[in-house]
């Protein structure tokens, strides 16, 4: 009996700044604990081209990896020197499939695959929404031979750049499943988990303009903002001017808030973009319902009527009244049925579906 190819897949980490604590790196770092072992089918490799000298976002962890570099502390000469890295590695590489996070590696594989007359497939693996960060960049995604989409839009997104849907596989992002479950809280008490931003893409100004709006009808409204950035001064400030000093918490960035977080209402994202955020999925995973934007990417994915609500981009009036219903009617969001209610991303269930996709693709 002839025995199954092992089709072995290189995937590329792209440049992350330290301290590697986003949604991406931390999808990264789950897939290189899972997609390792005793899956004879699949063989995964993390090629970490992008090193600093003193920084290794994967050293602690226990898969196969290969470690370029670590010369430089410098951001211009990482990037330098991991292209040249890069390069080098799509020259030699024996691997069946390779798995890239940006447009411009999906071109470089490409050439030089065609260059060299090499025979591994290319996945382009995105992470956020390609209308806000690649929309120029269309032809590249069209060199790739498949494409994982983390959400729905994104597959949209990609089919309006003209990939056919057969070439795409909607595969979402894993989250543990913790047994730890969020208590209700007696109180209006709302989290933000993530960068500090007053615009842009986490829009935190439109978040405490509702938290003010709320205090009117529930003066001991609280909202908890886990995490750190270089606007937090100004979004202080935004505290001030909205004299909700008392009704907001700036927690400061901790490794894992959610072992720090015991009880609330509600997980608040007033994001303008995302991919597929991760916030939410650690929120739902813990039992907390979430109340997000209804945006192009993401959200809609993961929030439906057991789990939360999604409010429209810009509209405070129905976000405050998203937020009221939540608070008012713990019972329509019993904990246990939060957690249940996104099976699909739990990690058993999606690394099923990675393995059965690579084995398909890589054949």
């Amino acid at each position: 009996m002839q025995s199954k190819k092992t089709n072995y897949v290189d995937v590329i980490i792209p440049f992350f700044t330290p301290p590697f604590i986003g949604g991406t790196e931390t999808v990264i770092r789950s897939w290189e604990k899972h997609l390792i072992g005793d899956i004879r089918e699949v063989k995964a490799r993390f090629i970490n081209v992008f090193q600093y000298k003193q920084d290794d976002f994967l050293e602690n962890y226990r898969g196969s990896k290969i470690s370029y570099g670590k010369l430089f502390s410098s951001q211009n000469l990482v990037k330098k020197m991991g292209l040249i890295y890069l390069i080098y590695h799509l020259s030699v590489t024996k691997a069946d499939t390779i798995i890239v996070l940006s447009p411009k590696y999906i071109k470089l594989a490409f050439y030089i695959r065609k260059i060299l007359k090499k025979k591994y497939k290319i996945i382009s693996w995105m992470h956020f929404s390609l209308s806000r960060m690649f929309v120029n960049e269309r032809e590249a995604f069209l060199l790739a031979d498949y494409h994982f989409a983390i959400s729905s839009g994104i597959k949209k997104q990609l089919q309006d750049f003209g990939v056919k849907s057969d070439k795409i596989s909607v595969v979402y992002n894993p989250i543990k499943k913790v047994k730890k479950v969020v208590k209700v809280s007696a109180r209006p008490r709302f989290l933000y988990v993530g960068r500090l931003e007053v615009k842009n893409q986490k829009n935190l100004n439109e978040m405490l303009k509702a938290i003010a709006e709320f205090k009117k009808s529930y003066n001991d409204v609280l909202l908890e903002i886990w995490g750190d950035g270089i606007e937090r001064e100004k979004l202080e400030r935004i505290v001030r001017k909205l004299k909700i000093e008392d009704n907001v918490v700036f927690k400061g960035r901790v490794s894992n808030p959610w072992e720090k977080i015991s009880e609330g209402t509600a997980l608040l994202l007033t994001s303008t973009f995302e991919g597929l955020p991760m916030s939410i999925l650690e929120a739902l995973s813990s039992g907390l319902p979430v109340i997000s934007s209804d945006i192009e990417t993401g959200p809609r994915d993961e929030i439906n009527n057991e789990n939360g609500k999604l409010y429209k981009l810009g509209d405070i009036h129905q976000l405050v009244n998203k937020m009221e219903f939540v608070y008012t009617n713990p019972q329509k969001y019993p904990r246990k049925g939060v957690k249940e209610s996104i099976t699909k991303f739990y990690e058993e269930n999606y690394y099923y579906n990675i393995v059965n996709i690579l084995k398909r693709v890589g054949s």
